[in-house]
């Protein structure tokens, strides 16, 4: 048994080191732990203890790189393994295993080790980011590098443990769709970082540690807080962090993260389905989606969804049949989904329109562009996932056809949601916040057909959208693409989406020819 859990470890593990997504991610992980540690003298501050920094020396640099990592990870890490079940599924390689004896659960923990070895690999490459910065910006660049391995191994490598459980747990659940899982775990994921009670990455005990060094130094001038802060660094008090006793107490909390993430494993084992397509949620559900094919003839091609032939495309393809082809892509967002969404639909757009203005051009429209995340997720990356890629990249002009279409077809998906706040606007004559709107909707488009031209998946639109979504409710301006937030309109944070939006979507034009020339 386990020979075989560490057979599908390497397996998988090696594959995954391999490819380019891997490279990416940990490129992304060094810019951002680059940002996330300023050097002493910046304009910004990340962590801040009682109103204090610390001290940038081995120890220091050492617990900010595990704090703020381990919030990356827990957002991020469980997007980033959270896919290795469908990959065998998608690689007929699940339904091979399953004509093998191994059994579910050896399976499973082999996918768990897997995973606890690609996020341990990603804490080994900050542990020596967190060297790198000692020598780099720390005001004493003596290295400890005994002191400094020790967070690394005691906090996060478990949390990485438990990052790699609820990944495969939320994955092998046969009750929830995939897309509405990773929705919900972004919402889910926030109170382990916050709640006292299931400290699962130990922050409790590294902040008591911090507090608890800087009272013997120092008195208090302000809260503990993370996240990026306007104070200048240098203007903060510095007090030097004497370490943390590793105790008993400690070590015990630590194993019993691992010992619950191993139990979640074996929970899920009891319903995992084997990759039986009769079991599984999302292939049900793929099974009701109307599919998007075209077959080629000649001078153009037929559109097909569903069986049914709508539009005859061509290189001289007349602008009515383009309309067309615009409606049949907005068909398949906004078709197929369940009657609570229509109704949950028609009620944000009739609270638009019978709302106050300001809670229309607020609360509903945010409201409205959460609603369909799910299907803004599959744009992109469509033809991939129902392996229609070669027939449609096939198609004479399908840059100058298809391509247009869909991305419309994605920004119009998103005017008919706001449908009631831009009739709003336009009585009120609100002018510039409706131009805010309308580049929100572009924006959404062009994000979506930009991350998943790139990555050929979802699950990074579906975190980074959230992401956007969930600060902008919570009143920061810089991540408002609807202009709704304090004085983003004054402050014109609405030109600055446009351009973000411009570029995004050449760079999805771009990664689109590439594949249209490989296919």
């Amino acid at each position: 048994m386990i020979s075989t859990i560490i057979a599908v470890a390497r397996t998988r593990y090696q594959e995954f080191v391999r490819s380019d997504r891997f490279f990416m991610f940990v490129v992304f992980f060094i810019v951002f732990a680059y940002m996330l540690i300023p050097s002493p003298g910046a304009s910004y501050t990340t962590v801040r203890i009682m109103g204090h920094r610390g001290y940038y020396d081995s120890l220091w640099i050492a617990y900010m790189l595990v704090i703020v990592s381990q919030v990356f990870l827990l957002l991020i890490g469980y997007y980033f393994v959270n896919n290795s079940l469908k990959l065998d599924t998608d690689t007929a390689t699940g339904q091979i295993v399953a004509t093998t004896p191994v059994r579910g659960v050896t399976f499973l923990l082999g996918k768990l080790l897997s995973n606890f070895y690609i996020l341990a690999t990603v804490t080994l490459i900050c542990f020596v980011v967190s060297v790198v910065m000692v020598l780099v910006i720390g005001e004493d660049s003596t290295l400890e590098l005994g002191v400094m391995i020790m967070p690394f191994v005691v906090f996060m490598l478990p949390s990485m443990f438990f990052i790699a459980a609820i990944g495969l747990f939320f994955e092998a659940q046969p009750f929830i769709s995939r897309g509405v899982m990773n929705v919900l775990y972004f919402f889910l994921s926030l109170p382990l970082i916050m709640d006292s009670k299931f400290d699962a990455l130990g922050f409790n005990i590294i902040v008591g540690s911090l507090e608890q060094s800087l009272l013997s130094q120092s008195t208090p001038q302000g809260p503990s807080g993370f996240g990026i802060n306007s104070n200048p660094s240098g203007d903060l008090p510095v007090f030097v962090y004497e370490g943390l006793e590793y105790t008993t107490a400690i070590l015990v909390n630590r194993l019993i993260v691992i010992v619950i993430s191993i139990l979640l494993v074996l929970l899920i084992s009891l319903v995992f389905n084997r990759f039986n397509p009769d079991m599984d949620k999302e292939h049900k559900l793929e099974e009701k989606e109307p599919n998007l094919s075209f077959i080629s003839r000649g001078w153009g091609a037929l559109v097909i969804t569903g069986g049914k032939i709508y539009s005859t495309i061509s290189s001289t393809i007349p602008v009515p049949k383009q309309f067309a082809l615009i409606e049949i892509e907005l068909k398949m967002i906004l078709k197929g989904q369940s009657r609570l969404f229509y109704m949950a639909a028609t009620g944000i757009i009739l609270g638009q329109l019978l709302s106050p203005i300001q809670l229309s051009y607020g609360g509903w429209l945010w409201a409205a562009w959460i609603l369909p995340v799910l299907s803004w997720s599959k744009m992109g990356h469509r033809e991939i996932k129902y392996r229609t890629d070669e027939i449609i990249f096939s198609v004479p002009n399908v840059l100058k056809l298809q391509f247009p279409s869909a991305y419309l077809a994605g920004a119009l998906s998103a005017l008919i949601l706001a449908s009631g706040t831009v009739v709003r606007l336009l009585i009120s004559g609100m002018m510039i916040e409706l131009v805010a709107v309308v580049v929100g909707a572009f924006f959404i488009s062009s994000l979506a057909f930009f991350l998943q031209s790139l990555t050929r998946s979802s699950v990074l639109f579906e975190f980074v959208y959230l992401t956007f979504w969930y600060l902008m409710i919570n009143g920061m301006e810089i991540a408002d693409y609807t202009g709704t937030i304090g004085a983003s309109i004054e402050n014109s944070v609405w030109v600055y989406y446009l351009i973000m939006t411009i570029l995004m979507a050449i760079g999805a034009f771009v990664l689109r020819k590439r594949k249209v020339f490989r296919s």
